[in-house]
């Protein structure tokens, strides 16, 4: 056990840096960390990891560790700005748009700053771009979905529930991960969004069992996990989205 510790250390020690780069969005100085491949492909995928309410890029790197369990991505962990929330009535902390046109829409701005420089960049497939975010960043990625569909491969939701977005969503490959304990974004409202994502996917048949994860096929792949936890995140969550977006490539 302590040479496994010891050789998952020197993994950690050997990764990448990020780099924190720099975007004016509608007059805001926006900032994310970007971690480039540490495995260079021709064309490397590029992945986008949305902090929850109160969090911030270098947490979400930390915790994600997107960046090390798939080290031929272009990784991006954005920086939230303060956003109002109901929990936050007077928006002291950071975070993001959880609908359509909310903020006049300066999240969305962001992502296509920040898809438009790393696409260009790294010379990425544009056919396996993917998002993910925890809690207020789970809202965020259901917006992405709304609005900027025709960008992504697939998207993970964790903790996070549909809220006015619900109507404008098309099929696309999405996995769900939400725990039976969440008081904070309650389960009952986070199943109910997992039963209108199998409609909006076209879902039919039975699900296929890939280890925690209950794998439904239709029109767009809908994979679910459910774990014995509350709102925090799970440390088993991004092994399960790395590998659902290597299984997942944009339809031209």
């Amino acid at each position: 056990m302590v040479s496994v510790a010891i050789f998952l250390a020197s993994l950690s020690s050997a990764a990448s840096e990020p780099e924190t780069r720099t975007f004016k969005v509608d007059g805001v100085e926006r900032t994310a960390l970007v971690y480039a491949p540490s495995v260079k492909t021709a064309h490397p995928p590029l992945v986008f990891g949305f902090h929850g309410h109160g969090g911030t890029a270098r947490f979400s790197s930390r915790h994600f560790l997107i960046h090390q369990l798939w080290p031929e991505a272009v990784v991006v962990y954005p920086q939230g700005l303060r956003t109002k929330t109901e929990a936050d009535r007077r928006g002291f902390l950071p975070g993001w748009q959880k609908s359509v046109g909310m903020e006049n829409d300066r999240d969305l701005h962001f992502f296509d700053s920040m898809y438009t420089s790393f696409a260009k960049e790294f010379g990425v497939d544009t056919r396996r771009t993917y998002a993910m975010g925890h809690s207020n960043g789970a809202y965020f990625t259901y917006v992405l979905w709304a609005a900027r569909r025709d960008k992504l491969a697939a998207v993970s939701i964790v903790a996070g529930t549909l809220e006015k977005v619900a109507e404008s969503l098309k099929p696309l490959p999405a996995l769900v991960i939400a725990g039976e304990k969440d008081t904070m974004v309650p389960f009952e409202g986070q199943q109910r969004s997992i039963e209108f994502l199998k409609r909006v996917n076209g879902i039919s048949g039975k699900e296929t069992k890939i280890g925690q994860m209950s794998l439904y096929h239709g029109a767009a792949d809908l994979g679910v996990m459910i774990y014995p936890g509350s709102h925090e995140y799970p440390t088993m969550a991004s092994q399960a989205i790395v590998e659902f977006f290597k299984r997942e490539n944009r339809r031209d």
